[in-house]
């Protein structure tokens, strides 16, 4: 319900920008070639863990726009991002702990390929494949010792993960031109898991995660 919630929020908030912006973007289209960088920020999960919960994450990185024609676009990023769970069990058991919460966190050099159809001067919709290599993956619990001193245990989950992932990003978007030779994409996307993150078969889970992207694409002029 929580990410239901905060679809709705994004889309709103993307659909209410749109209506504001009175440049015409389809000078965009015109551009071969535009490079950019992305910043998005959202939340991710690992349905399958027994009581996870949607968490917080964030991708930061570049992003080239390829213009086929008025209406066809290839879109390649290189991202590096952070994606996890709240709230989910312990995989790993070294320190035991009381009344412990648990949040699954992991760290990724995410390289997403999407194509883009242009509907009209601003609004897109696109969909593609991601690559995703695993950097850091940690699982941080807090709760109690035997003592009653609450602590904080950090381990790592990386050989428990695969290394390598693919997932399906699913997206629309408002391409709007700003200030001169800057142009601004405004985007929701929606990660769908397509490989199961953890290599041991006592549990089973697919990422997912909804993330709001915003990528300053520049424009090179044109010399007389």
């Amino acid at each position: 319900m929580k990410a239901i919630v905060c679809i709705l929020f994004l889309v709103i908030s993307i659909t209410g920008r749109g209506q504001h912006v009175e440049a015409d973007s389809s000078q965009v289209q015109k551009q071969p070639t535009m490079f950019g960088f992305n910043v998005g920020i959202g939340f991710s999960d690992l349905p399958g863990l027994p009581n996870h919960a949607w968490t917080h994450s964030a991708s930061m990185g570049f992003g080239w726009l390829i213009t086929f024609n008025d209406h066809w676009r290839l879109a390649p990023e290189l991202n590096l991002s952070t994606r996890g769970t709240d709230r989910t069990d312990r995989l790993l058991n070294a320190v035991p702990l009381q009344g412990s919460r648990t949040q699954f966190s992991t760290f990724n050099l995410d390289i997403p390929v999407l194509l883009h159809y242009q509907f009209g001067k601003r609004l897109y919709a696109g969909v593609g494949v991601q690559f995703s290599y695993l950097l850091i993956a940690e699982q941080s619990t807090t709760g109690r010792v035997v003592t009653g001193e609450q602590v904080t245990v950090l381990e790592d989950i990386r050989p428990l993960m695969h290394k390598e992932g693919f997932m399906i990003p699913i997206e629309i978007g408002l391409s709007t031109q700003r200030m001169g030779s800057i142009y601004v994409t405004e985007k929701i996307r929606y990660n769908l898991g397509v490989m199961e993150a953890f290599t041991t078969s006592v549990v089973e889970s697919k990422y997912q995660s909804v993330q709001l992207f915003i990528t300053l694409y520049y424009r090179t002029r044109n010399r007389a």
